[in-house]
């Protein structure tokens, strides 16, 4: 039997995840991919999304109401003045008011995952992985038996990742403001120990010139092998020196 596989391409806004993911997507069956990103578009521009284009059946969709209720997100958004009308009904989820945002996106997001991981599907996702939740779904894929797999992108210097970010706002992309890039890169690089802790196999990758370089991998979190001579000082602080 096929072992199940969950892979993480993280790190922070700016740095690169979306070509690492086009690389390792044409060698690697991925199973089905989740972006946040990509659900904020289709609940703005089409107002529903069906679980089934996700390999869950409406059975799932039971859970979703009671999932959002709960999550933490809810509360945070109702304070901000962000309010949430998503809803599910016989496997669709719809959204009545196409004036969606991030976070009804992000807690969709982070139900079709969570269903999928309960269900043993393989699995792939991007994140910037700022928010400890993501090892933590880390950590409940590797109990219930997965093996997975980290690809991190970073760069040597946050400045590169808020220019790049800004260059991408002039050809269409979203915006992230020059200060959450900057506390999602510390916060992301915080966590990278852990996730790799987390996980079976891990590829770090530096982004900081024109060309992605893979610089080491780590097997089960504690085996690594170099790829490169020399290593960025961020991957020295927040991983080899720790």
């Amino acid at each position: 039997m096929a072992s199940k596989r969950l892979r993480m391409f993280a790190g922070p806004n700016g740095s690169g995840k979306s070509t690492i993911f086009n690389k390792i997507r044409s060698q690697f069956s991925l199973g089905i991919y989740l972006n946040a990103d990509e659900i904020e578009y289709l609940l703005r521009n089409r107002n529903q999304l069906s679980l089934k284009a996700f390999n869950l059946s409406e059975s799932h969709g039971l859970k979703f109401n009671k999932f959002l209720q709960n999550h933490s997100l809810f509360q945070k958004a109702s304070s901000q003045g962000y309010n949430i009308d998503l809803n599910c009904q016989n496997g669709i989820i719809s959204n009545p008011n196409n004036a969606t945002h991030s976070y009804e996106a992000s807690i969709l997001t982070d139900f079709l995952r969570t269903e999928l991981i309960q269900a043993g599907q393989k699995i792939t996702f991007e994140t910037v992985m700022s928010h400890p939740s993501k090892i933590e779904t880390l950590k409940k894929a590797k109990e219930l038996g997965y093996k997975n797999y980290l690809y991190f992108i970073c760069t040597e210097n946050v400045e590169i990742n808020k220019a790049r970010v800004e260059e991408r706002v002039k050809s269409g992309g979203h915006n992230v403001p020059p200060e959450k890039t900057e506390q999602r890169y510390y916060r992301s690089l915080e966590l990278l120990p852990e996730a790799i802790e987390n996980s079976y196999r891990s590829f770090i990758f530096d982004n900081s010139e024109n060309t992605s370089k893979l610089i080491l991998d780590v097997y089960q979190g504690k085996k690594v092998t170099f790829q490169t001579e020399e290593v960025p000082l961020w991957v020295d602080k927040y991983f080899l020196n720790l």
